[in-house]
């Protein structure tokens, strides 16, 4: 059995807001990698792959990655934040 794509992004998401504020958040989007087998143990990571201008705003973005417990990759995105 494998867990719904949409509950790993969730999770991402989560850790996403967790360490920004959620009034910082300009932008969020995801891609599918690989299937999660339910009971995988996730680790959300991301690090600043850019700093721009967004709006008229500076912001940074944000390299986004999902892995289980083996490295592998399940969920990469990107979310653009108001510094």
């Amino acid at each position: 059995m494998f867990s719904h794509g949409m509950l790993v992004m969730a999770y991402l998401g989560q850790a996403l807001t967790d360490a920004i504020p959620p009034q910082r958040l300009r932008a969020f989007s995801t891609r599918f990698v690989a299937i999660t087998q339910l009971g995988a143990r996730l680790t959300c990571e991301g690090h600043v792959s850019e700093l721009l201008e967004h709006n008229g705003e500076r912001c940074a973005k944000l390299a986004l990655t999902t892995k289980d417990e083996n490295g592998e990759v399940k969920l990469t995105g990107e979310a653009v934040i108001a510094l």
